[in-house]
């Protein structure tokens, strides 16, 4: 089991983890629904923008979180949302204990509700539920610029590395919604999530934001 120390004092920069802490890293769902809420609400007005929106103005721009901090996966500058919270601010981050299956199309307010809804009913301390969310977990600029340079991993090292992660966490949040008519169900991908998922025998919860 991976644990991410959080607690040793250390200028905030310096405070990065190895490859192998910062490849399975989550945030935690209070995290996610005071700080990171509340930066989308201050940088859009709201809370309804998708994460292709929060992307392009807040994982992978000049103004994002981890913009000027260095990356533990490659030792450059600009690194995920997730590693910049680690480097940034103690105590919000460690190995994730969940992994979320989801789609970008999702608003910020539907996700972060149905995260903090699940761990109300399943009376989990939202301290420590830590999210791995690909969005926030991985490198957005690393990502943008393979997109720009046409370079794109096989199938088979994504799936990889998709799979690595889902053994660590054993346990899928799949988020459906809206109930009638789940985005999740129609993206390929999410789909295989939810095959891996459930071959493989790990725990698996369907959420929901409490307007479902």
């Amino acid at each position: 089991v991976i644990s991410v120390m959080t607690d040793v004092p250390a200028d905030p920069i310096s405070r990065v983890c190895s490859v192998e802490e910062s490849s399975v890293l989550g945030i935690s769902v209070h995290y996610l629904s005071t700080v990171f809420l509340k930066e989308v609400e201050e940088e859009f007005g709201h809370s309804d923008c998708n994460y292709y929106e929060v992307n392009e103005r807040m994982l992978a721009s000049k103004k994002a979180k981890g913009a000027e901090v260095i990356c533990p996966r490659d030792g450059a500058p600009g690194c995920s949302y997730v590693d910049a919270v680690h480097a940034l601010e103690s105590g919000n981050t460690d190995a994730a204990n969940v992994m979320l299956s989801w789609s970008w199309q999702y608003s910020v307010r539907t996700v972060v509700r149905a995260l903090v809804r699940w761990c109300t009913m399943e009376k989990r301390d939202p301290k420590k539920v830590f999210v791995w969310q690909c969005a926030l977990c991985n490198n957005q600029f690393r990502v943008e610029a393979s997109k720009a340079s046409g370079e794109w991993e096989s199938f088979e090292t994504f799936k990889a590395l998709f799979e690595k992660r889902m053994d660590h966490t054993s346990h899928v949040l799949s988020l459906m919604a809206p109930w009638d008519q789940p985005i999740n169900i129609t993206r390929i991908w999410c789909v295989f999530e939810k095959y891996v998922a459930l071959d493989k025998g790990h725990k698996f919860d369907v959420i929901m934001p409490e307007e479902e």
